[in-house]
């Protein structure tokens, strides 16, 4: 997989609520990064790591990342949660 490219600008990437492009909101000027879950074989690594970071904060958020997690390094990628970020909720 990975070519040896570095940080480059791949996707482009917007909030759904717009809340980045308000005025006066902290997520003005944000930047993402995306993850190709599926098939990105580092993904699984940097979800578990996000969620020991956001778990003691975001206890659901962590909660269904561990389901994420477990969906991934079974093999399935139609599980409740796959769905849940395609748009399937």
């Amino acid at each position: 997989m990975p070519e040896n490219r570095g940080l480059y600008r791949k996707y482009s990437v917007k909030r759904r609520d717009g809340r980045d492009k308000k005025k006066g909101d902290r997520r003005r000027g944000a930047v993402y990064f995306v993850l190709d879950v599926v098939n990105d074989p580092f993904a699984v690594a940097a979800l578990t790591n996000y969620r020991l970071e956001c778990e003691g904060n975001c206890p659901l958020l962590a909660n269904e990342l561990f389901a994420l997690e477990q969906e991934l390094r079974a093999g399935r990628h139609d599980g409740p949660m796959l769905q849940k970020l395609r748009g399937g909720d």
